[in-house]
């Protein structure tokens, strides 16, 4: 993807589809790295990278799903079809593309190491030899710190988003849960009081913690009526339950699916507990178990 850089230059492309020449005016190693690692970290980032052609600069752009190539002139161009459609018609997750690129953006540096640790500390007339090697010993440093986190990022598990919730859903996060044992011991939980999608099915419950929210953007009209969409949930000051929410009302779909408020767990789900589930926080499975244990017992005092 990175060409070995040459006189202050470097060409990109990806995939047979060349994006543009670079220039030293940008830190095109650190900036790429740096851009990769914080979207496979934070998925609900989009992806997005620009370099400084000198004159106009170019791209990649996560939109929606896909992953395009652009570059500025008179107007925005695409440059490319979405880069997540292989030869054969297949669309990969944007999440695999990501790493392939990560791991082919990592062998392209560490190939050219030393060329690229100077690609953007240069002489002039007013640096010295002193200050361009403490510049240089900075850069390199840098560099290799931001090999070494998009490396171990790499090579961590992750999680496949399901087609229908990448397209259709609203279930995102930091933390993918998985299922099967912890799908389980959530289901502990729900045969408290809970249908199995999440609401209220206990009158007692409903009644002492039963709580209505209605979305701020308004009244809509269905079936020549008006009315607020709204959603029904379960809080009782240990947790809140909140069963997944078919609507188009940002204030509505943005509200968690769970939240455990000693620690402010939060989790979202795609329309049912832990299906396609993530979290703002990593827990144990052991720390997991205790938090649905003490949501349990916060229903029976």
């Amino acid at each position: 993807m990175l060409n070995k850089p040459r006189h202050g230059w470097t060409d990109i492309e990806y995939n047979g589809t060349y994006l543009g020449c670079a220039s030293y005016l940008d830190n095109v190693p650190l900036l790429i790295l740096t851009a990769l690692y914080e979207r496979l970290v934070n998925k609900t980032n989009k992806f997005e990278v620009s370099f400084d052609a000198e004159g106009y600069y170019f791209g990649l752009s996560e939109i929606f799903y896909g992953l395009y190539a652009w570059k500025e002139g008179d107007n925005l161009e695409i440059i490319s079809d979405d880069l997540c459609i292989g030869e054969d018609g297949d669309i990969d997750n944007i999440e695999t593309v990501l790493r392939n690129i990560s791991k082919e953006v990592i062998s392209d540096i560490e190939e050219n190491f030393e060329d690229w640790s100077k690609f953007c500390v240069y002489v002039d007339k007013e640096l010295d030899k002193e200050s361009y090697n403490k510049e240089l010993q900075e850069n390199t440093r840098q560099l290799q710190e931001a090999l070494d986190k998009l490396k171990e990022q790499i090579d961590k598990p992750y999680h496949e988003m399901e087609l229908g919730n990448m397209i259709f859903g609203h279930s995102r996060g930091k933390y993918p849960i998985p299922r099967g044992e912890w799908q389980d011991k959530f289901g502990e939980l729900l045969t408290l009081g809970f249908d199995s999608y999440g609401h209220i099915t206990s009158d007692i419950l409903d009644k002492k913690y039963g709580k209505t929210k209605e979305s701020k953007e308004g009244p809509i009209k269905f079936m020549d009526e008006e009315y607020t969409p709204y959603i029904h949930y379960f809080d009782n000051g240990t947790f809140m339950l909140n069963a997944y929410y078919w609507g188009d009302e940002e204030d509505l779909i943005e509200f968690p699916n769970f939240i455990y408020y000693p620690i402010n767990y939060q989790m979202n789900f795609y329309k049912y507990p832990l299906r396609d589930s993530y979290a703002n926080q990593e827990l144990t499975y052991k720390q997991f178990c205790d938090m649905i244990d003490k949501c349990k017992e916060s229903l029976v005092k």
